[in-house]
């Protein structure tokens, strides 16, 4: 045998396994290089598994000497196990600490046998401090200098980009020394009605008559008074028009070169959903991808000046998986460890993409919480969204929510929170165990698709939305509910009901498309639209546009001035929304105490709140209405923003077909 075909790992305390690549005879003899017996347990024609009577050190390397050839034990399946975090969870800073004076540079890399800081590709020998931390102080002034770890594991090297970096040269392929200032920060109010309004970085001005200069980054986000020739707003100035809260960025930190290459950023196109660096702006947002301060300096002066035009700023974030494991940075200095893998060690695949961050174990959880952090501290991020919360585990979503209320009281935290993936169903951050995480919210799927359902013309969904608008279970207070019917992924709500409702002209087809958003709007919970949902966006179709061209995924504005008249409805939802604080309750029996049913069947879906009567009818026809006699301000019409007296009589009103209207009683 030569060593090529031999791997040894050590998978617990007390257990080594001998691998060949290929069937072997038996192996005759075996010994290791610590003071400790070992007894064949078991074996197949290409492993050999070997109990020892003593445990095993975790700090020394260790040696198997097999038929006389000396082969390294690595860490495996160990690397899974409680007593791993035990005795490795390490809960200082990592990454760099710069000074002009000194920078010291932490990695934590259990089961590395030798680490080399590589700065500007000179070598520096790293020391073995404590639980696996190597560190070491460079004398003098690096910045700006380019750097790397080597990572030996015996024979094996690597060398990666820090996951902890906070600057990357294009294309993320080496970390950079920084300073990263901290953004300015306006003393923005608390908003008791937050409205979120998602997009992407480079929809927003990539259209050709965007009249936006930097088209696709950070920078064209900061430009005022830009419009299309038909004088359209674009870019902030239109999403500051709409009257929103909080603008949710669809993933803005640095992801795979195989996704978007930032040397040639227009030559694809994605939604940047492949993470690669988790503290770095992407570099193809920026004017210089090749210079590493330009991402971070757009991407806070962006930021700034959402806030300067009061709005805050949501950022999603995808710490469930990585873009590719096995050049990951993460896999390379911990093998084992970062990721999900089975009773057999084969990688599991909960999200779909290959591979399952293992936020559970206790190093992997702190570099969640750490990277929020520093998103919230130094960029001033006021929200964030998990992308597939419910792979994460909760006690994570805890340390999450502890330590970013504890830099902004205020901050939203939602996500996804579907079932997914292997972890056991009480540990999950998922819905059903939204009881466990009560300040954080979730994306309210049953609402979504019963109001699509109800708005396409389908029937019996009136009594399951009305509870869905009063708060349910597992929900613990509206907070919690993210109520919705488009979001960047499925259909578009206009392609849906192109889909769903083929016969039908656009004026019916707009009529449901404008029900739908004004459900949205006039719930409790916390209303989340899509860019360009107010204008009937179409993706031509595309149910999944995460790397289909701009043209399909822009923002068309020559679209928003067809449907000028649609904007200025949804923007009046916006403003009547919050004019009203009741939209605001959160407590579900306070809720039920304050609304009244007036009807809720033949696909009508009335109720009032105190002197308002709010009423959404799916029936194609027109349908009467019993409303207590009086004298009524219509206040909301989908069928038009004029503000009118209405007379009703004992014989109540006749609701339009396909509308909604927004009533006050006056006497």
């Amino acid at each position: 045998m030569t060593n090529q075909y031999l791997q040894a790992f050590m998978d617990d305390i007390d257990r080594i396994t001998v691998v060949c690549d290929t069937p072997q005879v038996d192996i005759l003899e075996i010994s290791l290089s610590c003071d400790v017996m070992i007894t064949l347990v078991s074996q197949t024609s290409t492993s050999y598994t070997y109990q020892t009577n003593l445990p095993l050190p975790l700090d020394t390397p260790i040696f198997a000497i097999v038929n006389g050839e000396k082969i390294p034990v690595l860490f495996r399946h160990i690397a899974r196990l409680p007593l791993f975090d035990d005795y490795f969870y390490y809960d200082g800073i990592l990454g760099y600490t710069y000074t002009p004076e000194q920078t010291e540079f932490k990695l934590w890399a259990p089961g590395a046998t030798q680490v080399y800081l590589l700065l500007d590709d000179v070598p520096y020998e790293m020391i073995n401090q404590e639980r696996g931390v190597y560190t070491y102080t460079f004398l003098g002034n690096c910045l700006h200098q380019t750097y790397m770890y080597g990572i030996y594991r015996h024979t094996d090297y690597h060398e990666v980009v820090d996951p902890y970096t906070k600057a990357v040269t294009v294309n993320g392929e080496r970390g950079v020394i920084v300073t990263v200032p901290t953004a300015s920060k306006l003393p923005l109010p608390p908003v008791d009605v937050p409205i979120i309004y998602e997009m992407h970085v480079r929809d927003m001005s990539s259209h050709i008559d965007s009249g936006i200069q930097h088209k696709g980054m950070f920078l064209g986000l900061t430009e005022h008074n830009t419009h299309t020739s038909h004088l359209q707003k674009t870019g902030i100035d239109y999403m500051t028009s709409l009257g929103v809260t909080h603008v949710q960025m669809m993933p803005m930190a640095d992801y795979s070169a195989q996704s978007v290459d930032e040397t040639q950023p227009w030559r694809s196109y994605n939604w940047g959903y492949d993470p690669l660096h988790f503290n770095v702006p992407e570099g193809s947002y920026s004017t210089n991808p090749y210079d590493p301060m330009t991402r971070i300096l757009e991407c806070q002066a962006f930021i700034d000046k959402c806030h300067q035009e009061g709005l805050r700023v949501i950022m999603d974030v995808v710490y469930n998986h990585v873009y590719h494991i096995k050049e990951h940075s993460f896999e390379k200095i911990v093998p084992f460890y970062f990721f999900r893998r089975d009773e057999y060690g084969v990688l599991t695949d909960g999200t779909g993409v290959g591979n399952d961050f293992a936020s559970e174990r206790k190093m992997a959880r702190k570099y969640i919480v750490d990277s929020v952090s520093y998103w919230a501290q130094t960029y001033q991020i006021d929200g964030f969204r998990f992308d597939l919360m419910g792979m994460l585990d909760i006690q994570t979503m805890q340390d999450v929510s502890r330590r970013l209320k504890a830099i902004n009281p205020h901050i939203i935290i939602l996500g996804e929170g579907w079932d997914m993936g292997t972890l056991p169903t009480p540990q999950k951050a998922m819905q059903a165990n939204a009881h466990l995480i009560s300040d954080i919210a979730f994306f309210n799927d049953k609402f979504r698709d019963n109001v699509k359902s109800f708005v396409s013309g389908q029937l019996g969904f009136e009594g399951i939305i009305f509870n869905q608008i009063l708060g349910t279970a597992p929900y613990t207070h509206m907070k919690q509910m993210v109520q919705y019917v488009e979001v960047h992924d499925n259909y578009t709500l206009w392609d849906y009901l192109t889909l769903h409702n083929t016969s039908e002209n656009d004026t019916i087809r707009l009529k449901r498309h404008r029900l739908a958003t004004s459900m949205v709007l006039l719930t409790f919970g916390i209303p989340f639209l899509h860019a360009g949902q107010e204008f009937m966006r179409t993706k031509s179709g595309i149910e999944n546009s995460y790397c289909s061209p701009d043209i399909i995924n822009q923002m068309d504005w020559d679209r928003a001035f067809v449907y000028q008249d649609n904007i200025e409805y949804v923007t009046s939802l916006v403003h009547f929304r919050k004019e009203h604080p009741f939209f605001a309750t959160t407590d579900f029996d306070t809720i039920k105490e304050m609304v009244k049913v007036i009807k809720s069947d033949e696909q009508i879906i009335a109720y009032c709140v105190k002197d308002l009567f709010i009423i959404h009818s799916a029936n194609f026809y027109g349908k009467d209405l019993y409303l207590p006699h009086g004298t009524y301000t219509l206040l909301i019409s989908s069928e038009s923003i004029s503000v009118r007296k209405w007379i009703v009589g004992s014989k109540g009103i006749t609701v339009p077909p396909l509308s909604t209207l927004v009533l006050k009683k006056e006497r």
